[in-house]
């Protein structure tokens, strides 16, 4: 009966983590996109300043994408994106 009952509180142990562990994962992730998102739209205000482009920003559930209805940029801005990436983990 012991072993039952100790083996009963470790799997709510277990539980109440796994809860634990899956709400800072959830924030992790929402804190990730968020702070993605806001890099992709300053570089975009950058990029339109130095290029003179003009964008749509189309919203999505999680995702969003710019688009230019005159111009294909995604290279550009990927390659720029990438570039500031690269110089900000030094």
């Amino acid at each position: 009966e012991k072993a039952r009952v100790d083996m009963r509180e470790t799997e709510d142990q277990l539980k109440g983590r796994k809860m634990e562990l899956d709400e800072e994962y959830q924030k992790y992730v929402m804190h990730s996109q968020f702070a993605l998102k806001q890099n992709i739209s300053e570089f975009l205000k950058r990029y339109e300043r130095s290029k003179e482009f003009s964008y749509i920003i189309v919203y999505d559930q999680n995702l969003f994408y710019y688009r230019d209805t005159a111009y294909n940029i995604t290279t550009e801005v990927l390659k720029g994106l990438n570039e500031e990436y690269r110089a900000a983990k030094h």
